[in-house]
This record gives C-alpha cells, sequence and structure tokens, in this order.
C-alpha cells in the first residue's frame, strides 16, 4: 500500500528522474498528479467535486486539478462554496469564489448556505466543530444530488501536522495518530494536496499570480488550530532545531501501516464477536471479548462506533475506555451514552445502538434501577 508521507519525502528525488515526463506542468502540478496516480485518487471518466473556500489551499487545489484534467481524464468537475454565515465577510468570500471559479473555466459553481451558529446550540458543541460538521454535511449532499464520484479537500502537508498534534492532546488512541489519509476509508474524500507543503502551495499561488482571500479567523488565538500552527509548531522547531511538520508526517505514516495490519486483526476476529448487526444495532459477546488482548478490545470498540455513525470523529481515549470497562467489569443493567450512541449490558449480551438523537460526544453513566 502507498502512504501520504513517504511519498512526501522521497519526491524530489522521484520528480529529478522523472522530470523531462511533464516538463510543461508545474513543480507542484507535477507532484499532485503523481500523488493521485499513486493513491488512486481519481479514476478516468470520474465526476469530481471541489471544495473552495476561497483561501491559498482551496484555490490552489482548484487551479492544479484543472491543469490535471486532460491528463487524468476527468468528465467533469463541480465547485462547492460552503457559506457559513458567521463572518461579516462571509459574503464577500461568497462572491470572490464564484467570479473566480467562473472565470478559472469552472462551469459548476455551487453555494450553499449553513447556519453554524443554531448547529452548535443544538448540539452544544464548539463552532470549529459546528462548521465542520455543517460544511462536510453540505459537501456530501451535494455530492450525491449531482452523483460526483468524490470530494476533493485541499488539506496539505503542514495540515497534516496540526491535525495530529491536535487528535494527540484531544486523547485520540492510535488509529487517531494515523492524520488525515489520501482516501478516506469508508468516505468519499480525497486530498491530492498532503504531498504539497503550505509553502509550495503559496510558491505556486505566486508563480502564477493567482488571487485568493485570506480567512481573518485563521490568525485569531481562539480557534485552537491556528495556536498550534502559529505558536506551538515554531517553538517545537525552534527548540529541537528539527523540521517539527516532516517529523510528525513520517509518524503518522508509521503509524498508517500498523494501523493496516490491526485492521486485519480486526477483520479476523470480528466474525467470532459480533452476535448481529442490523437496523443500527450490534450486539457483541461480552465473554468473547474479555479474551482479547485490551490493544484489540480498545481498537474493536472504534469499529463498533464507526460503523453505527460512520465516523470516530469526538470519540476520545476517555470514551473508549469507559465503554471497555462497561463490557468488561460492569454488571447487568449497566448502560453508557457517548454522544448518540447508547450501549447496554444486559445479561450475556452488549448491545450498542444508534437512537434518532443529535451528535454529540457527552458521556452518562447510568446504574441499574
Amino acid at each position: 500500500m502507498h502512504h501520504y508521507t513517504t511519498w512526501f519525502h522521497l519526491m524530489h528525488h522521484q520528480n529529478q528522474q522523472n522530470s523531462s515526463s511533464y516538463a510543461w506542468l508545474h513543480p507542484a502540478e507535477s507532484e499532485v498528479y503523481r500523488f493521485i496516480k499513486a493513491h488512486r485518487l481519481i479514476s478516468p471518466g470520474e465526476h469530481v467535486l471541489l471544495g473552495v473556500s476561497g483561501g491559498p489551499d482551496s484555490i490552489a487545489m482548484a487551479y492544479i486539478l484543472l491543469r490535471l484534467k486532460r491528463l487524468l481524464d476527468v468528465s467533469r468537475y463541480s465547485v462547492i462554496h460552503v457559506n457559513h454565515g458567521i463572518r461579516p465577510e462571509s459574503g464577500s468570500e461568497e462572491e470572490f469564489v464564484v467570479q473566480t471559479m467562473k472565470k478559472a473555466g469552472f462551469e459548476d459553481v455551487i453555494v450553499e448556505k449553513v447556519d453554524v451558529l443554531s448547529t452548535c446550540r443544538r448540539m452544544k458543541i464548539s463552532i470549529e466543530m459546528g462548521a465542520r460538521l455543517c460544511r462536510h454535511e453540505a459537501f456530501e449532499r451535494v455530492r450525491k444530488q449531482l452523483h460526483a464520484h468524490s470530494i476533493a479537500l485541499a488539506h496539505h502537508g503542514n495540515d497534516q501536522a496540526e491535525e495530529l498534534l491536535l487528535r494527540l492532546f484531544r486523547g485520540t488512541g492510535t488509529e487517531g495518530l494515523e492524520g488525515m489519509r489520501p482516501l478516506e476509508k469508508g468516505r468519499s474524500i480525497i486530498r491530492p494536496l498532503l504531498c504539497l507543503s503550505r509553502k509550495e502551495i503559496l510558491e505556486y499561488l505566486k508563480d502564477k499570480e493567482i488571487p485568493f482571500v485570506e480567512d481573518s479567523s485563521n490568525t485569531s488565538p481562539c480557534f485552537q488550530r491556528n495556536r498550534v500552527r502559529l505558536e506551538l509548531i515554531p517553538l517545537a522547531e525552534d527548540i529541537f532545531k528539527r523540521p517539527i511538520t516532516k517529523v510528525l508526517n513520517r509518524f503518522a505514516d508509521v503509524i498508517s501501516e500498523e494501523n493496516d495490519y490491526w485492521e486485519k486483526e480486526i477483520t479476523r476476529v470480528l466474525p467470532d464477536i459480533c452476535i448481529e448487526e442490523q437496523n443500527g444495532k450490534i450486539v457483541i459477546d461480552p465473554d468473547r471479548f474479555k479474551a482479547l488482548h485490551v490493544a484489540l478490545q480498545r481498537r474493536l470498540i472504534r469499529v463498533l462506533f464507526q460503523r453505527l455513525r460512520s465516523t470516530c470523529y469526538g470519540i476520545t481515549y476517555a470514551h473508549i475506555e469507559s465503554v471497555r470497562k462497561l463490557i468488561v467489569e460492569s454488571q447487568s443493567g449497566r448502560r453508557l451514552h457517548v454522544g448518540e450512541i447508547t450501549i447496554i449490558k444486559k445479561g450475556s449480551v452488549v448491545t450498542f445502538r444508534r437512537p434518532l438523537t443529535a451528535f454529540g460526544v457527552t458521556m452518562v453513566e447510568e446504574t441499574p434501577r
């Protein structure tokens, strides 16, 4: 299996070997093309939906993919811009994206307006998480409407390093430390810019004289990601005198390879543990679960959450460990709520159930009545 960070570190050597193949392309375009082909992110004849905010990363992605359209044999590109309605400049950013993408040659430019603040109040989550949920819901809804094969997001190598640190400090398990994959498992999301750094993206935009807008919230200390990018990573690089972003990308690659191995183990043991799976409900055998190594127990719980809610976003080590202890140690009648998932231990089985409630990551344990 190919991995994004192996590519990230060996790319310069490979570019020298293949420099004559696509001499008409900008170096950044060549890297993205080879990255897409290596990871099979886009197949000939596909329709790809591009998420464009107007910032440098997504604007660069749009222009690069447009340049690669013939090489990739893409049948159609569509652009989606999500207006979160949070900042005063949201309206002008929307207008900029529509005009810039139309001028670049994109025929389909779709704008989706979402109410992030209402979502945050209803679900009792942060603005950052609420914006992410609203944005991804809009992406997937439009993708299905257009029958697009995938959604291209503009995450790059620096984003990968920042995401890794955020997940670590939020208490993720080793599964979360693999970071973002070029092709997200179980979803239609691709990340063709993971092979580029923020510096390379800005150089590309400068070389091509491509305009973009700066999101004022990207410098706000109110958001943890900004402080990681602007304060923590520069401090770490100053202390250790090493390119921390590259170190973190390499670490994510190692974890990704190990997670591939563990996934095979989960596939092997799951049929023995799972008694029933249907209609938003999974029933497992706690006695067989107890016989597994604790590392496998934790990973199995994450898989169950993944199956019921399509993502483990927001699920921390504390959540996983509380569920594991309920299965292994608690008496019959115990019940635990992790977001919208309810876990019940009754008799000789443990049931994971997904009710029709809002997403969240709060956790409440109930004693037997």
